[in-house]
C-alpha cells in the first residue's frame, strides 16, 4: 500500500499510457477495468482508493499465441512504455492474445468476469469482451491458463522490474521456470489424464518430440548452479532473455494444445463444463 498515492497519479499514468501505446502499439486491443474505471466512468460508488487500488486492464496483441519479444515487438514495445512511464501503482494487466481469447480453453479469465469487464472502457482496438468465457474451468486447465498469464504479465513488467526491482525480476523469473517446465504434464492429463510423475519427461512425449526443448536443459542446468543464475541479474538483460525463451517455449506448448482437433464435449469433465 503506498499512503502516498492519488487519484491524480493513476489519471496522469493512465493518460500517459494511452498516449504512448497509441503512438508506438497501436496494433494491440487495451481495456481498462475495475474501481479506476469505474470512477473514470464517474461511478460515485467506485470503491476506487488510491493508496490500496490496482490499475486493472486487459491487453490483447494482435499477433498468435507466441508474442513477437523482438525489440521491436508489440510485447517488448508495451514493457519499454510501462518502464518509461515509472508506474507508482500495483499494475494488474492481464496479457491475451485473439487466438486464446477467441477459443476460450485458455483465456485467463472465466464468466464471472463479465460483469467487472462490462464496466471497463476499452481504451483501443477490438474489444476483448468479445472473446469466449468460460463458466467453469478447473483442475490442470485453470492452472495452465493461470500459469500463462502469470508468466506473459511477469515479461510484460520485466523492463520496469529489471532498473527498479531486480528481486522481483528474480521471482518471477524462478516461477516462469516452474510454469514452464510444468506446462506439457498439465496438458497431458488434461487429453488423457495421464500423470506424468516428473515435469522433465515431458520431454519424451511425442507430441512435443518437435519442439525445441533446450530451454528444460537450460532449466536443469541453474537449478544444479545457484550461483549462476544469481549471476544472471548483474546483466538484466541476460535474465530478460531467458524470460523470453521460457515464455515462448510456454506459448508453444500452449499453442499445440489450441491446434488439436479436440471437441468441447470431449473435455466436460477433464476442466470445462459450459461456456458463455
Amino acid at each position: 500500500m503506498n499512503v502516498n498515492l492519488t487519484e491524480q497519479n493513476f489519471r496522469d499514468f493512465h493518460d500517459s499510457f494511452i498516449r504512448e501505446l497509441r503512438i508506438h502499439a497501436e496494433e494491440v486491443s487495451f481495456l481498462v477495468y475495475g474501481s479506476f474505471a469505474r470512477k473514470l466512468n464517474g461511478n460515485n460508488n467506485s470503491g476506487f482508493q488510491p493508496s490500496a487500488s490496482d490499475y486493472d486492464g486487459v491487453i490483447v496483441f494482435s499477433n498468435g499465441v507466441i508474442l513477437d519479444k523482438s525489440p521491436n515487438g508489440e510485447l517488448s514495445k508495451v514493457s519499454t512504455i510501462i518502464k518509461e512511464l515509472e508506474p507508482q501503482m500495483p499494475l494488474k494487466i492481464s496479457v491475451l492474445d485473439w487466438k486464446i481469447l477467441e477459443d476460450g480453453r485458455l483465456n485467463s479469465y472465466s464468466a464471472d468476469m463479465r460483469v467487472a469487464l462490462n464496466e471497463g472502457i476499452l481504451v483501443q482496438g477490438k474489444d476483448p469482451r468479445e472473446g469466449r468465457y468460460f463458466v467453469h474451468k478447473r483442475g490442470q486447465l485453470e492452472r495452465l491458463a493461470y500459469n500463462l498469464d502469470k508468466a506473459r504479465r511477469a515479461r510484460l513488467l520485466a523492463e520496469w522490474n529489471s532498473v527498479y526491482d531486480k528481486e522481483q525480476l528474480k521471482k518471477d523469473l524462478e516461477r516462469c521456470m516452474e510454469r514452464a517446465t510444468r506446462a506439457p504434464r498439465q496438458i497431458e492429463w488434461i487429453k488423457e489424464k495421464k500423470y506424468i510423475g516428473s515435469r522433465f519427461e515431458g520431454t519424451d512425449l511425442e507430441e512435443f518430440e518437435e519442439m525445441d526443448t533446450q530451454i528444460w536443459k537450460v532449466v536443469r542446468y541453474f537449478r544444479s548452479h545457484p550461483e549462476e543464475f544469481e549471476d544472471l541479474f548483474e546483466e538484466p538483460e541476460k535474465a530478460i532473455n531467458l524470460m523470453d525463451k521460457l515464455l515462448t517455449f510456454h506459448e508453444s506448448v500452449a499453442e499445440k494444445f489450441l491446434e488439436r482437433k479436440s471437441r468441447m464435449k470431449d473435455l466436460v469433465g477433464r476442466g470445462i463444463e459450459l461456456f458463455y
